[in-house]
């Protein structure tokens, strides 16, 4: 899910599905994308089958462009309250299209015996275990954290150059996969 920098809005640049895509293309369509699109950052599911991907994201690109994120209760709470919130405030433009808008619906918040809330879809052929609204939250989560690459001295940020501790301008903001793409994309 790729989003762009609209002010106060973000707005849906791309949804590129690779369900049932062996790993090998998952990884070449995650490498151009951070390679050849002005990618500021990444927030990719390190859980399960995502894991070996996000890993080796992360040692290819850096941590702090493609930022692995294990899907623990407390991390989808956290990503599933920034959807709801986003979704509410509208702060996000989706595409008007019916597998997106019912993985969005088909993720629920269910109460656990010892009284802890847990979030989670039940599977489906349209909307697999909610995975077009939790990669929309990944894509969110990567465009709310600030970009600051703290492993670096000097970083090529959408074609202009910053370095740490220089005052950020708008044109310095890079963009962002399963995050958030710079306007003048």
């Amino acid at each position: 899910w790729a989003l762009a920098d609209r002010g106060p809005t973000k707005e849906t640049v791309a949804v590129i599905e690779l369900a049932r895509q062996p790993f090998g293309v998952q990884e070449r369509v995650l490498w151009t994308l951070l390679t050849h699109w002005p990618v500021r950052r990444a927030c990719l599911d390190a859980s399960g089958l995502g894991m070996q991907l996000a890993e080796r994201a992360g040692e290819r690109f850096g941590v702090w462009r493609a930022e692995p994120v294990t899907f623990t209760q407390a991390a989808k709470e956290a990503l599933a309250v920034g959807l709801k919130t986003a979704l509410e405030d509208r702060g996000v433009r989706i595409p008007v299209e019916r597998p997106i808008r019912e993985s969005l619906h088909s993720l629920k918040r269910y109460q656990t015996a010892t009284g802890n809330f847990r979030f989670d879809a039940d599977r489906s052929e349209t909307t697999g275990h909610a995975d077009a609204a939790w990669a929309l939250a990944l894509a969110l989560q990567a465009a709310s954290v600030p970009y600051t690459p703290l492993d670096a001295d000097l970083v090529a940020l959408g074609g202009s150059v910053a370095r740490p501790g220089r005052p950020r301008r708008e044109s310095d903001r890079g963009p962002i996969l399963a995050g958030l793409l710079d306007r003048r994309f």
